[in-house]
């Protein structure tokens, strides 16, 4: 039986603070105050009890959620510099260093998490968001059965297959279909939950890509699944060319300055360094090699934020395409020459 395939089925156990929040006529001035988020014509404010707050003419109001206190040592433990995944089955180990070429696996389930003792593999859920699985309940009831062999895909998919062109073994490969109006986004993607990045970390990720057709709007996202809407940094495509986009607050955008289009039909060395930091981190990618991006920005949204998810392949497309994957793998040091 999966026990970790999708560790959104954990939830977070973290429980809210009944203590009451300061009021001030100003959200700014208020001592409950743990961080501001600048949105396009606003700002909201992040506070203690792990609500939104908003100023407004009657003063500083909440207006939502964005955190559960208590997230990080409800859901891990740490042993020296290793950190845990607490579950209702024990402590399952985090990995901050991960490499997969996809060979030696018959099938596309071998390379999920599936029980306490699958700690070699770090794969924990695929989505695949599309006209026919639209909700968050149709997708993950239709990821569950086609891991466990008692469904098929239907529209959107992911397969192990031999590389298209001959020059490698086996790679994955991502089909997606355009989304319509019951589907806001088409996705076909698979996601790590194991990973534990902080305030001043550095993630390394690089992987090899080959597009077929048309390009999806993103590649690889880099989140906090204990915030709202799991904010944090993504690869995506800006007029045929690589950027990284912020997926929180006003959403900046990180363009090249002289873009490069993406080659089509060979494959692409991606590759991208994040130093995570709520105003100067460091934001770079590279190219086939070459730097494109280099930049300064915010790359976490809030200081106490866990980036804990790794999702690839087509994370986000509003046109029909198909990506194939390969030598993906991450790090928090630099990967050797």
């Amino acid at each position: 039986m999966a026990i970790l395939v999708g560790v959104w089925l954990l939830g977070c156990t973290g429980k809210a603070s009944t203590d009451p929040v300061s009021r001030a006529s100003s959200c700014q001035d208020s001592p409950d105050r743990l961080a501001s988020l600048a949105y396009t014509g606003s700002s909201l404010f992040v506070f203690r009890d792990g609500g939104l707050y908003a100023d407004s003419s009657g003063g500083c109001v909440k207006v939502g959620a964005y955190f559960t206190p208590g997230f990080d040592t409800a859901n891990y433990s740490r042993t020296g510099d290793s950190y845990f995944l607490k579950t209702s089955q024990g402590a399952f180990p985090l990995r901050d260093r991960y490499a997969e070429s996809f060979q030696g696996h018959a099938r596309l389930r071998d390379l999920f998490v599936h029980s306490m003792s699958d700690t070699d593999k770090i794969w924990t859920a695929m989505t695949l968001l599309s006209p026919s699985a639209p909700t968050v309940a149709e997708y993950v009831a239709l990821r569950k059965c086609v891991l466990d062999g008692s469904c098929a895909f239907r529209d959107n998919r992911i397969d192990l297959v031999d590389d298209p062109i001959g020059t490698s073994g086996k790679v994955l490969e991502f089909v997606a279909v355009a989304p319509n109006r019951d589907a806001v986004t088409s996705k076909a993607s698979i996601e790590s939950s194991l990973s534990h990045f902080t305030m001043g970390d550095d993630l390394w990720f690089r992987a090899r890509f080959l597009f077929s057709d048309s390009l999806p709007y993103s590649i690889a996202d880099f989140e906090s699944e204990w915030l709202l809407e799991s904010p944090g940094p993504r690869i995506v495509f800006d007029n045929g060319a690589l950027a990284i986009e912020d997926k929180f607050g006003s959403k900046p955008k990180f363009r090249q300055t002289n873009p490069v289009s993406m080659p089509r039909n060979r494959w692409v060395s991606i590759q991208a360094h994040l130093h995570f930091d709520t105003s100067a981190g460091s934001i770079e990618l590279w190219q086939d090699g070459v730097k494109i991006i280099a930049a300064t920005g915010p790359t976490i949204p809030v200081s106490f934020a866990i980036q804990t998810n790794i999702e690839i392949g087509i994370t986000a497309t509003d046109r029909a395409c198909t990506v194939h994957m390969d030598d993906v793998e991450w790090s928090k040091t630099p990967f050797a020459p």
